[in-house]
């Protein structure tokens, strides 16, 4: 069944090539009649307002914003995730969305490989627009060059999001350790010998850095949860 227009009501149409030469057209004949024209520069409205000197879309620009000017295009914003958006109308990645923003890293890729399908760059599997990511290989939200951007499918995206996440939360803490040749985070010592991060902490307060770092779960101290679910049977 085909939906038909509400009674009453003209059917949304596109502005053409045409309209713009009649509206253009219509401008001058006011000119050459003699009618008020609109005085905003660039703007051939007929003038209705304000003794007739502006346009009603200019009036009503005046009204609003306090200036008839026209609001300059909006240009690349930095979103709160530290992604960067442009305004792409009628870009391929909006169809059926119209007009607004979009994610430059994606109309930058768009653009250098077009519709696809594309395989994932870390692992390989068969992506398409409809499921994919587009990943920055650096790691720098804001680097949208070309020659930075990958297809990605969503795992390995979110996944080496995590692996980026938890790094950051690390280098945030500080507290790295170096022995035996090897550098890491006092979570990673404290998982290969058995024991909690704050029990790891009270170590290499109190004790040497040597010690603290190899020396086993003792005999003394709380039970775990493991083992106290152990001993009553569970």
């Amino acid at each position: 069944m085909v939906a038909s227009e509400p009674p009453g009501l003209t059917p949304r149409r596109h502005l053409t090539a045409t309209d713009a030469q009649e509206a253009h057209g219509m401008a001058e004949r006011r000119v050459a009649l003699g009618e008020p024209t609109c005085q905003t520069s660039g703007c051939k409205g007929k003038a209705i307002r304000l003794k007739k000197t502006l346009c009603y879309a200019c009036y009503m620009r005046q009204y609003r914003k306090g200036t008839t000017d026209y609001a300059p295009k909006a240009g690349p914003r930095l979103t709160e995730h530290g992604y960067i958006t442009v305004i792409a109308t009628n870009h391929p990645l909006r169809a059926g969305r119209g007009r607004g923003p979009e994610y430059q890293h994606r109309v930058v890729y768009y653009d250098a490989h077009g519709e696809g399908p594309f395989q994932c760059h870390w692992c390989g599997v068969a992506v398409t627009w409809a499921n994919m990511h587009v990943d920055h290989i650096n790691g720098v939200r804001t680097d949208n060059h070309i020659s930075n951007l990958c297809a990605s499918d969503a795992k390995c995206n979110v996944t080496r999001d995590r692996t980026k996440c938890n790094a950051a939360i690390k280098n945030a803490i500080g507290y790295w350790y170096t022995a035996f040749g090897r550098t890491q985070c006092v979570n990673d010592w404290a998982r290969e010998i058995g024991i909690s991060c704050s029990a790891m902490l009270y170590r290499i307060k109190w004790w040497s850095l040597e010690r603290a770092l190899t020396e086993p779960h003792g005999p003394t101290g709380p039970k775990s949860r493991r083992a106290f679910g152990k001993r009553n049977g569970k």
